[in-house]
């Protein structure tokens, strides 16, 4: 075995430790896409591999950097920061100018914790970004199927096709006919980072 092989053996034995709060783990239909986006050093959360019956009906990845004690911080200021915010907000048309003041101090209080999450988290993103460029330069395929990064204001991205979240509103038949083309792509951009990755040296 060379030295990438002997790497994506480890990433693939790591992966296979990995279980969620219910003890489970990757699954199967994901597992690959997992490993490959890992050999190319991007740090994965979460993934599924899509279901018809339950959650979402497309696969995704979650790409996001390991969450420090800073990131912690500033994921649950945020958080705090909108709560607080929407629970001024339900009362808008009644409060004063002192208190649409503070109002807008917590706005921009939550904006400026969102670019901070941003700076610190994109460049992952950053990495899976430039891969699906180089990914889609020579395909072409229809606009719901292509896979694009969903982000989150909380930092980092949901890799996964670009029709998914409007399965809920498809028909059956739509929504299974989807369904097994999202898997379909999700397989061939892993079958692209695969073939990358053991040929770029």
């Amino acid at each position: 075995m060379n030295q990438k092989e002997i790497t994506w053996a480890k990433i693939a034995q790591q992966v296979d430790t990995i279980k969620d709060g219910l003890g489970k783990g990757i699954e199967i239909g994901i597992k690959e896409a997992v490993i490959a986006i890992n050999a190319f050093g991007i740090n994965t959360t979460m993934s599924c591999e899509g279901h018809f019956e339950r959650g979402v009906a497309g696969p995704w990845v979650d790409i996001d950097i390991q969450e420090t004690e800073e990131i912690k911080k500033l994921r649950d200021d945020l958080r705090s920061t909108n709560e607080i915010s929407k629970d001024k907000e339900k009362d808008r048309d009644k409060l004063n100018k002192e208190e649409l003041e503070k109002l807008y101090k917590l706005w921009d209080e939550s904006h400026k914790l969102e670019d901070r999450l941003e700076k610190i988290t994109l460049p992952e993103s950053k990495k899976i970004f430039n891969l699906l460029s180089e990914f889609y330069k020579n395909r072409s395929v229809d606009f719901d199927q292509m896979l694009a990064l969903n982000f989150s204001p909380f930092g980092g991205s949901r890799l996964m096709c670009q029709g998914t979240r409007l399965q809920e509103v498809m028909s059956p038949e739509e929504k299974a006919d989807n369904l097994r083309r999202y898997q379909g792509e999700m397989r061939l951009f892993t079958e692209f980072l695969k073939k990358k990755y053991f040929q770029d040296q």
